[in-house]
């Protein structure tokens, strides 16, 4: 994961005092003391393999957050630059909202993993990009929609971009990043398909995929 010196600013009520130093440690790659001791406390489920708690941490702020606050948010989508391109930003063409509200998850895609556990059973994985206030960053986290039967925690954040970089390939290198980890770390081959696309769609996953799995 990319280091990142920033964090959620101070004001933004959005917030907890514990949860600005899990996403400040999480941004910058660093698990301090402080924050192994609000780990443990948290008592969160372990985390997926090739995850850490702190992967973990993250998702579970981002989803508190947006509980605590239903009916806030804003749609992120691609938009087109003057200059050429296109970044990836609230949605110019809703209402100025205040800016320590935390724009809703946005889908981008479903996969279909095989099981490895089960030679004819598949796995569904959804990814989702929420940008996060006061850093100018989106956090891309993936979600294991499967039916466990340990406890283990489902949703992880496994990086960032910045969000003003050109959109997707700002997204694009977290994902083959992560899709690495798997396959050096987990052995994970290629997925099966693209179970639901959302704003990126099966053509640029698949380009992806062939450079992760050639």
């Amino acid at each position: 994961m990319a280091s990142g010196r920033s964090c959620p600013a101070p004001d933004a009520d959005l917030f907890t005092a514990e949860e600005r130093r899990i996403l400040r440690s999480w941004l910058r790659n660093d698990s301090e003391p402080a924050v192994r001791r609000i780990l443990a406390k948290w008592r969160l489920p372990p985390p997926p393999p090739c995850s850490s708690a702190l992967d973990a941490a993250v998702a579970a702020v981002l989803e508190r957050v947006q509980l605590r606050n239903p009916r806030l948010g804003a749609t992120v989508v691609p938009v087109p630059q003057l200059g050429g391109g296109t970044i990836f930003a609230v949605d110019p063409r809703q209402r100025a909202r205040p800016p320590s509200i935390v724009p809703l998850a946005r889908h981008l895609f479903t996969l279909q993993w095989l099981d490895r556990g089960a030679t004819d059973a598949f796995r569904p994985s959804t990814y989702s990009a929420i940008p996060l206030p006061g850093t100018g960053k989106i956090v891309l986290a993936a979600s294991d929609d499967a039916d466990n039967s340990y406890r283990i925690a489902k949703d992880v954040a496994i990086g960032w971009a910045p969000g003003e970089a050109e959109f997707p390939e700002s997204i694009g290198i977290v994902v083959r990043r992560q899709w690495s980890t798997l396959r050096d770390q987990a052995n994970f081959g290629r997925w099966s398909q693209v179970r639901r696309p959302g704003l990126l769609g099966e053509d640029i996953l698949a380009a992806w995929a062939a450079a992760v799995w050639p």
